[in-house]
C-alpha cells in the first residue's frame, strides 16, 4: 500500500511540474527577408506557480525577463534592449501573455543559441534552440580557370556566418569526381562578413574527355547553397553568335534555379575547349551531383546543335 501511495505521489508531482512544451525558434532567416521574428516559449505549469520567465543567448547572457506575479513590466537587456517589443503578447492569459520575444530590426549579430527558462519555487524547465540570421553574397560566384597553371579558382564575398566552399572536377557522365578541394581560405572583413576563396590544381593529362569544373558554396545550418559550373568540350571550336537560356525560372535561394544565360561573352573556346558558365542556387547540397542531370542533358542537346 505504501508503494502505491509513493507511486501516485511521484506521478502527481512529476506531471504537475513546470514543463516547456515547445520552443518555437526558426533555425535560419535570410537577412533582409523579414523585419521581425517571434520566439515563443510555450509551457505548462500544472499546479505550480511560475515566478519568472527569462531568455538567454549563448549560455548565460540574459536578454529578457518577465515576472508574472508582480507588477514589474517585462525587461529587455543587453544588446537586445532596443530590439525587443515589450508590448507584444503571445496570449491573453495573465500567466503567459509575455512569455515570447518579438525581436525587431533583425541583423546577423542576433544569431545564436536562444534559451527560454521558466522558473517557480518548486520546479523549473529550460530549452535551447539555435537561430541563424544569414547573409548571402551580393554577387555571383567568381569561377576562373588558368590553363597555364593548370588550376581553377573560386571566390565569393560578403557572407555570414562562416561558409563552406568546395571545388571539384567531374567526368562527362558525372559519375566520378576526378579532383576535389575542400581547403578554402576564409577571411573576416571589417564589416563582420566573411570572404572565401579556394584553389584547385589538376593534371590536364587526366582530363581526356569533356568534363565539368564545379564550385559549390553553402552556409551550414541554413538552406542556402550556390554553385557555378564550367563545362569543357574537347576538340571543338565553337563561336556563339547569339544568346540562349539554359534555365528559365525565378530566382530563389530556397529551392529553384536562378535564371542564367550563356552569351557570346560567356561561351567561348580556349585551346580547343568549349566553355559554358552556369550559375545556379538551390537549397540542397550538390556534392553528390544529382541536381546536375538537367545541366548535363541541356549541354548534350546544345553540343549536338552547335557541333
Amino acid at each position: 500500500m505504501d508503494k502505491i501511495l509513493i507511486f501516485l505521489l511521484c506521478l502527481y508531482l512529476c506531471s504537475a511540474k513546470i514543463k516547456i512544451n515547445k520552443l518555437d525558434v526558426p533555425s535560419a532567416i535570410r537577412y533582409g527577408s523579414q523585419d521581425f521574428v517571434v520566439l515563443d516559449c510555450d509551457f505548462t505549469s500544472g499546479d505550480h506557480t511560475v515566478t519568472e520567465i527569462k531568455w538567454f543567448i549563448d549560455g548565460d547572457k540574459q536578454i529578457y525577463q518577465w515576472l508574472p506575479k508582480t507588477n514589474v513590466p517585462a525587461q529587455a537587456l543587453g544588446k537586445f534592449k532596443d530590439h525587443i517589443d515589450l508590448t507584444y503578447r503571445a496570449t491573453n492569459d495573465p500567466n503567459t501573455m509575455y512569455r515570447a520575444l518579438r525581436i525587431t530590426d533583425l541583423s546577423p549579430e542576433f544569431s545564436g543559441n536562444y534559451t527560454c527558462k521558466v522558473s517557480g519555487p518548486e520546479s523549473e524547465d529550460q530549452v535551447t534552440k539555435r537561430m541563424i540570421i544569414y547573409e548571402t553574397p551580393d554577387d555571383d560566384l567568381e569561377l576562373t580557370i588558368s590553363q597555364e597553371d593548370s588550376e581553377i579558382k573560386c571566390s565569393a564575398e560578403g557572407l555570414f556566418p562562416e561558409p563552406n566552399m568546395t571545388l571539384y572536377i567531374t567526368n562527362y557522365n558525372m559519375t566520378e569526381i576526378i579532383y576535389q578541394e575542400n581547403d578554402e581560405s576564409i577571411d573576416l572583413g571589417d564589416d563582420g562578413l566573411f570572404n572565401v576563396s579556394s584553389v584547385l590544381a589538376y593534371d590536364p593529362e587526366d582530363l581526356t574527355e569533356t568534363f565539368y569544373y564545379i564550385c559549390e558554396l553553402s552556409i551550414p545550418g541554413t538552406p542556402f547553397s550556390m554553385n557555378e559550373t564550367m563545362i569543357h568540350f574537347q576538340d571543338n571550336k565553337i563561336k556563339a553568335e547569339e544568346d540562349f537560356n539554359l534555365f528559365n525560372s525565378t530566382n530563389s535561394t530556397d529551392s529553384t534555379f536562378e535564371e542564367s544565360k550563356a552569351s557570346s561573352e560567356s561561351v567561348n573556346t580556349v585551346n580547343g575547349f568549349f566553355i559554358i558558365h552556369i550559375c545556379c542556387q538551390e537549397s540542397s547540397s550538390l556534392r553528390h551531383l544529382p541536381s546536375l542531370v538537367t545541366t548535363f542533358l541541356t549541354v548534350t542537346l546544345l553540343s549536338q546543335f552547335y557541333f
